[in-house]
This record gives C-alpha cells, sequence and structure tokens, in this order.
C-alpha cells in the first residue's frame, strides 16, 4: 500500500486528523504541509467528503494570503489560524461549496493575480476591481498562449 492510499483510505474513513497526525511525523512537516498535501490528495483523488465530516479544517492550509484574505472579509486582524480554517469550512458549506477548493483558489487569485496587499485591501472593497484583476490575468494567459 502507498502513502498516498494509506492517506486517502483514512479519510474516506474519516479519520482526517489520524492522516495529519501521521503526515506530522515527518521530519519537516508542520501544520501547513500536512494540510496542504491532504487538501491536494482530496482533490486529485477526487475523494467525495460530505459536509458532516468531521476535523475537516484539518484540510485548510493557512498561509499568508489565505490569513490575509479571511482577516480583510471577516474585519478580524486577530483571527488566529485555527479559527479561519473553521470560518473557511463553515461558509463554504454554507453556500454549497467545497471548502478545499474555496482555499485554493483564495491561495491562488492572491498570490497570482493579487499579488500585493495593497491589491487585496483594494478589490475587497470593491469587487469590479478583483473581476479587471481577472480579465488582465485572463488576457496575459492567452496572449503566453498564442506567441508560444
Amino acid at each position: 500500500m502507498t502513502l498516498t492510499t494509506y492517506l486517502a483510505d483514512l479519510i474516506e474513513r474519516n479519520e482526517i486528523q489520524e492522516a495529519h497526525k501521521f503526515l506530522k511525523k515527518i521530519r519537516g512537516a508542520g501544520d501547513k504541509i500536512a494540510s496542504l498535501f491532504l487538501r491536494d490528495l482530496v482533490n486529485v483523488m477526487g475523494i467525495n467528503l460530505t459536509n458532516q465530516t468531521k476535523d475537516r479544517h484539518l484540510l485548510q492550509p493557512i498561509d499568508i494570503w489565505v490569513r490575509r484574505t479571511i482577516q480583510l472579509l471577516t474585519n478580524d486582524q486577530n483571527m488566529a489560524d485555527n479559527q479561519i480554517r473553521e470560518w473557511i469550512v463553515q461558509e463554504s458549506v454554507k453556500f454549497n461549496l467545497n471548502p478545499e477548493r474555496v482555499n485554493m483558489g483564495i491561495w491562488f487569485f492572491c498570490s497570482q493575480i493579487v499579488k500585493s496587499d495593497y491589491r487585496l485591501k483594494t478589490i475587497i472593497n470593491n469587487l469590479n476591481n478583483a473581476q479587471n484583476l481577472v480579465n488582465n490575468f485572463r488576457n496575459i494567459i492567452k496572449n503566453v498562449y498564442q506567441h508560444c
């Protein structure tokens, strides 16, 4: 049995905490790396998690972009990483969204498109700015593709 199969089996049996603890035993892997690996494993392997899955917050890696975004959205600069994880899961489920993909989307959008704390603050206040950034990014990718 491979590591990914073992971890996928744990997650499918709703033993996310065990999978998370297992990964954290690896030298250099802390909460963020364990959550990142498990989040991506769930996504790549297409593991279907129900809204009632316990410990789903452990599938939410929190980096500076996710932290900044959620703290801005909630207007709570003191929100701890565990609270941010829980907030992502609760709010995603409330709107029938996949929390792991919401987490991925926040990270990708902020790190690859927004790229600055100043821009992030301006788009939180005006979503038209966010749409403009996405359109510009799409045009850049399209131009790169055409030139290749």
